[in-house]
């Protein structure tokens, strides 16, 4: 079964104004930037208006402009503060429900609820960039066995283990984070991660953390060739002032590598982090960006 011309119709003007910036309930409202900063904004729009909107027995839409409202009030509201909806959303307004497999029915091909990712690309690497937004999407539009064959996830119980980070919160008003997936070029194998986490944005700092899966990966320059490439990414996009390292004393490789990129040793933090149920001392470095750009 399809959809009318009555629905196509209306969708796709929705869809324009939102998308041209002329959309007329938000006209005093500047939300374009949502589009390529905050998507899961977008998508909550589009969720109430599909939510929302009536069809009669013919499929002839009955309540068009009351979708428009309804789902754009919430856009409104995400972007002025002191806005608020009336009357307030029921559940069932809000509800984002599960996309379609990721295989049509009727072709076999993927379908549109394929994941579009940015990547890094180095001359043995593919990095591949996972944000906030992106793990919304993988966890609201994958399978548990796709999921689990992105984030190169052992079992189920790692699985469920990421899943309650998810749900935990990945992000706050003021912390964020950018992590890189290190991807062999040629065979596409996950070798690793190297990124920055406890990114605070007001404060233009971040953690940068690094590992490689497996024994057969190291001592080959992998881990060298991705972090430079994600200090770059660092302070030329992400506009990084610092980037700090927190390392076990013991961590000969770890050290090395920081040493490398010129990062300065601060200070040592005493019992400062948990690593299999014993707690050590951390060596702290940083890195400014007047540091990295002396250095490149």
């Amino acid at each position: 079964m399809k959809l009318g011309d009555s629905f196509s119709g209306a969708l796709r003007t929705f869809a324009y104004f939102m998308a041209s910036g002329t959309q007329h309930t938000l006209k005093d409202i500047d939300y374009l930037s949502l589009y390529g900063e905050e998507p899961s904004a977008i998508e909550q729009v589009f969720a109430i208006y599909a939510n929302v909107i009536e069809l009669d027995e013919k499929g002839m839409v009955l309540n068009a402009k009351y979708a428009e409202k309804r789902a754009t009030d919430h856009l409104r509201a995400y972007c002025d503060r002191s806005f608020t909806v009336e009357p307030p959303y029921q559940d069932w307004e809000l509800t984002l429900h599960a996309p379609p497999p990721m295989k049509d029915r009727n072709t076999g091909q993927p379908s549109s609820a394929a994941i579009a990712f940015e990547f890094i690309e180095t001359e043995r690497l593919l990095l591949r960039k996972l944000t906030p937004e992106k793990y919304r999407q993988i966890y609201r539009r994958l399978s548990d066995a796709d999921i689990m064959n992105l984030l190169g996830l052992a079992d189920e119980k790692a699985l469920y283990r990421e899943k309650e980070k998810y749900e935990s919160g990945l992000s706050t008003y003021n912390r964020s984070f950018v992590n890189f997936q290190i991807l062999d070029k040629e065979s596409k194998q996950l070798l690793g991660a190297c990124g920055f986490h406890t990114w605070y944005t007001e404060h233009a700092r971040a953690e940068i953390g690094y590992a490689l899966h497996s024994e057969e990966s190291k001592a080959k320059g992998i881990m060298s060739e991705a972090m430079k490439a994600v200090l770059h990414y660092g302070f030329e996009h992400m506009q990084l002032n610092r980037v700090e390292a927190f390392i076990g004393p013991a961590n000969i490789p770890s050290l090395k590598l920081v040493a490398k990129f010129g990062f300065k040793e601060e200070g040592r933090l005493r019992g400062h982090y948990c690593k299999k149920g014993i707690i050590e001392d951390s060596v702290v470095f940083g890195l400014l960006r007047e540091e990295y750009q002396e250095r490149n």
